[in-house]
């Protein structure tokens, strides 16, 4: 108990705001700390419910709407939870863009969106967590510790204070109305006796005779996150298979699948691109334009490190790298300037040198039917990770190859460019098969690069990816 005791002395500067000018009564109850708390949070149970019988809540279904800030844009949430880890999800985002989650199992999740595609994820996503802590529930049964501490005030109210300290967790402080039993605060609490997270409950409504959250704020100032709920309904009677995608669309994923473990074996097969942990690649730009020709070199690590290095007539040596944290630009003659946004996204996968996690890269994805691609036919896929759409990918189907790239890049403002990106003259290079020319179409211009020399494997310093402004 002397941790969670001494943390009690600076009660009020770790809760922000509580602190009373004057202190305010201790509990009526008696009793040890210990008991005390046990009575406080017993009668909490009671008022919300907590303790009733799963089928008495669950399939539960809810509607939320979620905004952050003060004025932020709400989205529209629908969250179907069975009590037991499936469940089904739909969201409207603010601009009106629509997905959706399913869960039979958990662990595991499916995302679908009719703009993406289909896709399957390991785990939880952060916003189904962030809607079931809305949902308060029971204590950790095994508990190293549980007192409470002297009553704040807040607001001119009087509020019990019970904190907990549960095996490897920071501890938490949780304030209760001592009129309505309700939990209305959580504090987590670090070692430095600094609050780490806040969660506030408030506009409390009877639903099925206990007392629920309407809303449920996260965090404070500008960047807090509040869930407001519109409706409420327990024991949700869900059709059969309710909680997973349909049999055409699993089969039409799997399907996307195998064709990029295709790719993946026409680029060498697993065990071959995980031995490949740098790359160096010198390569001929010509641009088709103008005429103009130089060279360049390419500089990878893995897993994502990035430089290209090139000395351009009429435009001096340039450099652009991305060293895992952050993207960069720098030119004799343009200066400094970091990469953002999609640029950034594009450096990343420029650096990927562990193809054979590709299909793990891109879980998201859509089928844009067969198309022929400089006489091949090809599958087409439309393949997106939760970060970002990364553009049409064309397949050769004999070969598994991957012939052609077509995407938008932005343009300043709302502009959006099309570029299209052609693999060709694919040779092997210590057991991984790569594309030794690129044809590059752009509105602005046309380019295409020869790769003169590959060295893989080879020594290179973390520092050269790291943003420069001189040699």
């Amino acid at each position: 108990m002397n941790r969670l005791m001494a943390t009690t002395a600076a009660l009020a500067a770790l809760v922000a705001g509580l602190a009373a000018a004057e202190p305010p009564p201790a509990p009526a109850s008696g009793g040890t700390p210990a008991e005390r708390a046990r009575a406080v949070v017993q009668r909490w149970e009671q008022v919300q419910g907590l303790r009733r019988a799963r089928a008495e809540v669950f399939p539960r279904d809810a509607a939320f709407e979620i905004s952050t800030g003060d004025n932020g844009p709400a989205m529209k949430v629908r969250f179907i939870d069975s009590g037991a880890g499936a469940y089904a999800l739909l969201v409207q985002r603010p601009d009106g863009w629509r997905y959706g989650e399913f869960s039979a199992h958990a662990g595991l999740y499916w995302f679908v969106s009719d703009t993406l595609g289909l896709g399957q994820f390991v785990g939880t996503s952060d916003l189904v967590n962030l809607i079931r802590q809305a949902r308060v529930t029971l204590l950790p049964d095994k508990l190293m510790e549980q007192a409470s501490l002297p009553d704040v005030a807040r607001d001119g109210r009087t509020f019990h204070v019970v904190g907990t300290k549960a095996p490897a967790q920071p501890v938490q402080f949780r304030l209760f109305d001592p009129e309505r039993g309700t939990l209305v605060q959580v504090d987590t609490i670090d070692d430095r006796r600094q609050v780490t997270e806040r969660i506030r409950y408030g506009d409390f409504r009877e639903v099925d005779g206990v007392l629920e959250p309407f809303e449920t704020v996260f965090g404070e100032g500008p960047q807090r996150v509040t869930l407001r709920a519109v409706k409420l309904a327990n024991r949700f009677a869900p059709p059969p298979r309710f909680f997973e995608p349909s049999a055409a669309q699993v089969s039409l994923w799997q399907r996307t699948e195998d064709i990029l473990k295709k790719y993946v074996a026409a680029s060498g097969g697993y065990a071959a691109l995980a031995q490949i942990v740098s790359r160096v690649t010198r390569i001929e730009v010509t641009n088709e334009g103008s005429g103009l020709t130089y060279q360049l070199t390419l500089s990878q690590k893995a897993p994502d490190f990035f430089l290209s290095e090139a000395d351009v007539p009429g435009v001096g040596r340039t450099w652009q790298g991305f060293d895992g944290q952050a993207g960069w630009s720098y030119g004799e003659l343009q200066g400094f300037r970091p990469i953002r946004g999609e640029e950034l996204e594009l450096f990343r996968r420029n650096g990927m040198l562990d193809l054979e996690n590709f299909p793990k890269r891109f879980p998201i994805r859509r089928s844009a039917g067969i198309k022929e691609v400089n006489g091949r036919k090809t599958a087409a896929l439309e393949l997106a990770n939760l970060r970002q759409r990364t553009g049409l990918h064309y397949f050769d189907l004999e070969t598994g190859q991957l012939l052609r790239i077509e995407a938008e890049l932005g343009a300043g403002g709302d502009g959006r460019v099309p570029v299209t990106i052609d693999f060709s003259d694919f040779r092997q290079v210590d057991g991984v098969t790569l594309p030794f020319r690129t044809d590059l179409r752009h509105p602005a211009f046309n380019t295409v690069t020869r790769v003169l020399e590959v060295k893989q494997n080879v020594e290179l310093d973390p520092a050269i990816f790291r943003p420069r402004k001189d040699e």
